[in-house]
């Protein structure tokens, strides 16, 4: 936890400007990701590098490619690299039939389709981008010019320049108690840990599944979500791999109804007694769809990562992969021991312009 107490200022949540507002591409709600900021048509070409060795099949993707595109009038080409790390617990996709029988559908890893490199011609450059349907993803140019890609129901991609956030309208729940991490579980995951690694999964209930009634567009937003938190808790040194995505497609396995708290309790108590055994982890994050409880974003366990209380709720207030990824990080973070920043933020203001919002910023509600 030291290097959480000392490194916790570096953790940026680069979503968003809200000094200009710009038209997205004229689309009616329900899309509308990040309304209200700078945006430009992104036009990403994509040229595979590399395929696996036995590679074959219309769902394989390259272990390495260049994405080009064009944001403000710059063309950027990006060194990518399939995010390897990302899927190497599995992260199979847990559904279930009318009859309650759970299902496990293994991962594939010519599948994954999250990459992670570099921007040419600029060294501190990093990128986080997903392929999966269209493109979507994290730019880092420098510590002063970061963009977000998202894709448009009509197969479009916009670039958003990024130079702050506004806090999602909420409160975010704590439980302040300290749970000791679970003697049983396995020694090598508790390396892992060591090494940096959080094994983690996300499950998406019911009301969340049937914004979009797709098992396997759902797994992907799933992944896409998993993705850009490895990118945001990298800064960090730490990565984030998705060991497990479940899917409650045919109704709730706990009840969704009562106050954040109640729906969390409930959740962990079915994470020990169901998931746990089913999939070791370190960490599970539940996506609640609509309706919400009234003022709430999310809650979470407060020091309780490799517990058995070792989890989250977040509502899926966004059809953006992108910040329902911030949203998951914010309650990852306290699960690792944050709490949330002052009204200062105390993030190192030489590397962290003002303008710019910390990832452990508490809604505002």
């Amino acid at each position: 936890m030291a290097l959480w107490r000392r490194e916790a200022g570096l953790l940026l949540l680069l979503l968003a400007t809200w000094a200009c507002v710009a038209d997205a591409s004229g689309l009616p709600p329900p899309w509308s990701p990040q309304r209200g900021l700078c945006s430009w048509p992104a036009t990403p070409k994509i040229a595979p590098v590399e395929w696996p060795a036995a590679s074959s099949g219309p769902d394989r993707f390259p272990t390495r490619l260049q994405l080009a595109l064009e944001v403000e009038g710059e063309g950027l080409l990006l060194d990518l690299a399939q995010n390897q790390e990302l899927m190497m617990g599995g992260s199979g996709l847990t559904y279930y039939l009318p009859n309650g029988t759970r299902m496990v559908h293994p991962s594939d890893p010519e599948g994954n389709c999250c990459y992670r490199g570099s921007i040419q011609g600029y060294p501190d450059s990093w990128a986080s981008v997903c392929v999966c349907s269209g493109v979507s993803g994290l730019l880092t140019i420098s510590q002063f010019r970061s963009y977000s890609l998202e894709s448009t129901p009509d197969g479009q991609t916009r670039a958003y320049r990024l130079e702050g956030t506004k806090p999602p309208t909420g409160v975010c729940t704590r439980s302040r108690q300290f749970h000791p991490p679970l003697k049983s579980q396995r020694v090598k995951r508790e390396a892992e840990i060591e090494r940096g690694y959080v094994e983690l999964v996300i499950v998406a209930d019911h009301a969340e599944f049937k914004l979009d009634p797709n098992l396997i567009r759902t797994r992907t937003r799933i992944l896409e979500i998993a993705s850009h938190m490895d990118g945001f808790y990298r800064m960090l040194g730490l990565r984030v791999a998705l060991v497990g995505a479940e899917v409650w497609n045919n109704g709730n396995r706990v009840s969704t109804n009562g106050s954040a708290k109640e729906i969390l309790q409930r959740f962990l108590e079915w994470r020990e007694k169901d998931l746990l055994p089913q999939i070791p982890h370190d960490n599970v994050q539940l996506i609640v769809g609509p309706p919400f409880p009234a003022g709430v974003i999310g809650a979470s366990t407060q020091g309780s990562i490799c517990s058995k209380r070792s989890g989250g709720i977040s509502m899926g207030h966004s059809v953006s992969s992108l910040i329902m990824a911030s949203t998951l990080s914010h309650q990852l973070g306290h699960n690792l021991g944050l709490a949330h920043d002052s009204d200062g933020c105390g993030c190192n203001t030489s590397i962290r312009p003002q303008s710019r919002k910390c990832i452990m910023e508490a809604p505002t509600g």
